[in-house]
């Protein structure tokens, strides 16, 4: 028997996108806690191996925590994971919007900002939370930030990828991008994405360092924001599931949980319950570095609050 079979390698939110998707929890560890020895491609700097993560999926939040343990071994110990988490007088920092202006939604859907404004108001009531505003302006510049944190990690996409071809020839990202959008080419328009991204930095390496130092400094600041008794709440898309190659409209959409990754935080995604199209609604909860027990602490709490997972189709709703 198979008992946890969902956990999946992540640079910028291949564990919670499909997660709030299909109504279920997920969590990204802090970094450098679960292992990733044996993964292909391997990550061959410190740098590269603190934005990507392994974390577990799950239906019910109350596996979080023993499947992270098992995951990430005796690392484990440094999270605390088994330590009672006391909510009371809990500070909670929101962010509704999260706009940039190129390739992206223009705004989060209401449904799911509304749930979120729901989610604020229980802990208020039942916990005595202090809710504000996180006033972090840098987030509208998440794409642009984490490009260029990513580029200057020295993990080369490009060096890995021709580890793996047989063909001598060399890739053309912009053509290869332009095929896979019409079905032609045997590559995915985001790993080529990618591969572009790095010529563009090879050869223009000042224009990344500005947004490289923008998303330094505020990694800083959230750390410093949130303490060991904050939380940060932060959409984890901006809508909820989408038809096939839908996401591929608004690309730059993935920075919505990617941004967490080189923020070198933790951050569990919470079902919230369905919308009135009956598709699943989530939030992000965001901890400070190490502090994974707040995150999946408070995840519990809105389990019993918002019902966490639930069968679903399109069409069916469900208010909590």
């Amino acid at each position: 028997m198979i008992l946890f079979p969902f956990f999946y390698f992540a640079a910028g939110g291949s564990v919670r996108i499909p997660a709030f998707f299909n109504g279920i929890f997920a969590h990204k560890p802090s970094p450098s806690i679960v292992p990733s020895d044996g993964h292909e491609p391997e990550a061959s700097t410190v740098a590269s191996s603190e934005f990507l993560g392994i974390g577990p999926m799950c239906r019910y939040a109350d596996d979080l925590a023993p499947m992270l343990k098992a995951m990430a071994g005796p690392n484990a110990r440094e999270l605390g994971l088994d330590e009672e988490v006391d909510l009371s007088y809990l500070k909670i920092y929101t962010v509704h919007q999260s706009h940039f202006p190129l390739l992206t939604s223009k705004l989060v859907d209401s449904e799911l900002l509304e749930r979120q404004k729901q989610v604020c108001n229980f802990l208020e009531e039942n916990f005595c939370a202090t809710v504000r505003d996180a006033g972090i302006k840098s987030f509208k510049y998440s794409p642009l930030i984490w490009i260029a944190m990513c580029s200057f990690s020295n993990d080369k996409l490009g060096t890995k990828l021709e580890q793996y071809r047989k063909e001598t020839e060399k890739i053309n990202p912009a053509a290869e991008i332009f095929k896979s959008l019409i079905g032609y080419s045997k590559y995915h328009w985001a790993t080529m994405s990618v591969l572009l991204t790095e010529s563009f930095h090879n050869s223009y390496p000042g224009a990344f360092w500005k947004f490289f130092e923008v998303g330094s400094h505020m990694r800083e600041d959230i750390q410093d924001l949130l303490g060991n008794d904050g939380i940060l709440l932060y959409p984890s898309y901006p809508h909820t599931a989408l038809a096939h190659q839908r996401c591929s409209l608004a690309p730059m959409n993935f920075s919505f949980p990617g941004i967490f990754n080189v923020m070198h935080l933790p951050v569990t995604q919470c079902p919230l319950g369905l919308n009135s199209n009956g598709l699943p609604l989530g939030v992000q909860i965001v901890a400070g570095k190490n502090n994974d027990k707040l995150s999946i602490a408070v995840a519990k709490q809105l389990e019993k609050e918002f019902g966490g997972w639930k069968q679903w189709y399109p069409g069916k709703s469900s208010n909590p």
